[in-house]
């Protein structure tokens, strides 16, 4: 983790022992009650401390799945409060609490990508269907229309793919393969703003794809340098 200097992470999953003993910091977010949520406001209060003083060099949101339930806890309460007649007991969501979830989930990321910082956030993926083109395809895992509108937030939408491929020199015998997808196709999702750096799958290890990208940067930059100062020179000639 050290390439990607101090980080912290929301952890909504609650499984952040399998990172034990590695340079990280993390809170757990959760509502053991969600009659009484507190989950939400807990993400926006860190995230506000955060933008006031961030020591981290990268933020982790782990992860958006788990992070749902916490957004529509909020949302459902929120509703709540604001009726005249409110409801009483288990309450299944509806519109209102729906408009709301996408309200209160895009105040959450707005604040949680203007943080001065690497930021990411880590999700799943479900079956959906276009309602006009019938077109079946995999989708993030987010209500309503948020999911469609989520990855717009970021520069990199990657996606983790686990296939399997022959050991060489043992017939019959195969291994898993972990690749990260950069590019979509007609049933996934994916984007890169460097597609000139990274391959459209590329082995499953973010710090080489870092230096892929970094080492990319910097010829760009040395070579948008040397044109200036030709495009300078040229300039100076014809005075």
């Amino acid at each position: 983790m050290r390439e990607f200097g101090p980080m912290y992470f929301f952890d909504c999953d609650i499984r952040m022992n399998v990172l034990a003993g590695l340079d990280i910091e993390y809170d757990t977010y959760s509502d053991p009650k969600p009659e009484f949520p507190t989950g939400f406001d807990k993400i926006m209060a860190k995230l506000d401390i955060l933008h006031k003083n961030n020591p981290y060099t990268t933020v982790v949101l782990d992860g958006l799945t788990t992070l749902v339930p916490l957004v529509m806890n909020a949302s459902v309460e929120a509703v709540n409060q604001a009726m005249t007649n409110k409801r009483v007991g288990k309450t299944v969501p509806n519109l209102p609490d729906y408009n709301a979830f996408k309200h209160f989930m895009d105040k959450l990321l707005l604040k949680f990508c203007s943080l001065k910082c690497h930021t990411v956030l880590t999700g799943h993926e479900v079956t959906d269907k276009d309602d006009i083109s019938q077109r079946v395809f995999r989708n993030v895992a987010c209500p309503g229309k948020a999911g469609d509108l989520l990855p717009g937030y970021f520069n990199e939408v990657w996606r983790m793919e686990v296939g399997e491929e022959a050991v060489p020199g043992k017939q019959g015998v195969y291994q898993e393969t972990f690749k990260v997808r950069t590019r979509p196709t007609s049933v996934v999702s994916a984007r890169t703003s460097y597609p000139k750096a990274l391959g459209i799958l590329e082995p499953a290890s973010v710090p080489e794809m870092y230096a892929k990208i970094n080492a990319w940067l910097q010829s760009n930059h040395s070579q948008a340098i040397a044109e200036a100062t030709h495009e300078a020179i040229k300039t100076q000639t014809i005075k």
